[in-house]
């Protein structure tokens, strides 16, 4: 028998009715119960989806107490509980903590439902917005996952933050948060946490919980995470340890600003290397190139400036304390060389600013691959007043404080390049960008 995601795979793909109605079909073949089995209950509506399909009938809503059972025919599926929150970004300016992120519910749902949180008990509106973040079959949307915003004026010591959904009027708790690539802080550890601008943030099952601390409760909490992190399973625990250790040792002594410049992992010759080039004129920065240290482009970049080789003890720690990340390139390497050890320092590495110089000039809608729910950036350069424009009204989900029209580094070299200031206007950008973020 043809297994539940091999069908819905092929039934993505399919663009004629004839072909979708011999996938159903095979669906039906397909008891309940297996499909059940075959679909994590992490996709719940995904299982909805499949058996309103086969069945051709809607999903009932059963109260049960303080939740709903969604049922579709005779099979109860799960409960709206379920359903989970998910985290993207997590900030705090001028006082006021910035929450954001993505709820998800099925589709059918999502005009029947309201969603919003409460702050220590109080009821908070949240600003919804569509982020692009919808699931789909066949061009069908099967669950809303709607992007939200709310802002908590920090003007009491402790916060609980909870997160509801409203079905036809009846209160449903959501029963956890997944933290995205971008939150700060996540529960995957015992005793994690982030430090913000003064405050200590957790996430405890489906609450965000935030208290006011100094630097003396700080301590007490990285050391109570360090505790954990022996205790945990793996052989890399003191690596891991040993490398917060030294960020705490070494953040409060910079003498200099600290900025890191990529371009490919393996080949310079980019945006990233005429920018580094330029920067070696303001040595009020430090500037650090990253690249493989077995390319042919790593011997003659230290001719030019300070090299690290990537994904070294140097590059991990630099990362970490680094005000900004500038690259040609906007791969997952380029913010995070962690990759799986960046749970361990989910609270540190997304403190570095990423600007994104780009390798030319956006001529095509690229929002599904550059918007900020994939790439968080906090400068994004454009060249010419129409890419600018174009950034400002796909969804990209920037604010024109991000959107930087400067030009490319590499046109300050062309010969009849009479200005030969877009490296400088970018090193301006940058560096109020990095004050922004010492003052926040």
């Amino acid at each position: 028998m043809q297994s539940v995601e091999s069908i819905l795979k092929e039934l993505d793909h399919c663009s004629h009715w004839p072909g979708k109605k011999r996938l159903l079909y095979r669906l039906k073949k397909i008891p309940d119960q297996e499909i059940m089995n075959q679909i994590s209950m992490a996709e719940m509506s995904k299982i909805l989806f499949v058996l309103r399909k086969k069945h051709h009938k809607e999903i009932e809503l059963i109260p049960i107490e303080n939740d709903l059972m969604l049922r579709v025919g005779t099979v109860n599926v799960g409960n709206m509980s379920y359903l989970a929150v998910y985290l993207h970004f997590l900030t705090i300016r001028n006082t006021v903590l910035h929450v954001e992120g993505n709820i998800s519910i099925p589709a059918p749902l999502y005009p029947k439902s309201e969603f919003y949180a409460k702050v220590n008990g109080r009821k908070t509106k949240a600003i919804m917005y569509d982020g692009g973040l919808d699931l789909s079959l066949g061009g069908e949307i099967y669950e809303k996952r709607t992007a939200f915003r709310i802002e908590i004026p920090l003007t009491e010591p402790c916060l609980a933050i909870e997160f509801f959904h409203s079905v036809k009027g009846r209160k449903c708790t959501f029963s956890r948060i997944n933290s995205m690539r971008f939150s700060p802080v996540a529960d995957e550890i015992k005793g994690q946490y982030c430090f913000l601008c003064g405050w200590i943030i957790q996430i405890a099952g489906n609450q965000i919980l935030c208290h006011r601390a100094d630097e003396r409760e700080h301590e007490e909490y990285e050391m109570e995470y360090r505790s954990a992190l022996k205790c945990l399973p793996i052989k890399n625990a003191d690596w891991v340890i040993n490398l917060r250790n030294q960020y705490f040792q070494r953040i409060g002594c910079r003498a200099k600003p600290l900025w890191l410049i990529m371009d490919r992992t393996d080949r310079a010759d980019d945006n990233g290397e005429a920018f580094f080039k330029y920067m070696q004129q303001h040595k009020e920065v430090d500037t650090y190139f990253v690249i493989r240290e077995q390319c042919k482009d790593f011997k003659r970049l230290q001719e030019i400036g300070n090299v690290v080789p990537l994904y070294s003890e140097k590059h991990f720690l630099l990362t970490l304390l680094a005000e900004c990340v500038i690259s040609s390139q906007c791969n997952g390497f380029v913010e995070n060389p962690f990759w799986d050890n960046a749970k361990y320092f989910r609270d540190l590495y997304h403190r570095p600013h990423l600007i994104f110089l780009q390798h030319g000039v956006i001529k095509d809608d690229m929002s599904p691959t550059l918007n900020r729910f994939h790439t968080n950036l906090k400068g994004f350069v454009t060249s010419t007043v129409a890419e600018y424009q174009s950034i400002m009204e796909y969804p990209y989900h920037y604010g024109e404080e991000s959107i930087w029209l400067t030009g490319l580094p590499v046109f300050d070299s062309l010969q009849n390049n009479d200005r030969r200031c877009n490296s400088s206007h970018m090193a301006e950008r940058i560096n109020g960008s990095a004050m922004e973020g010492r003052t926040a």
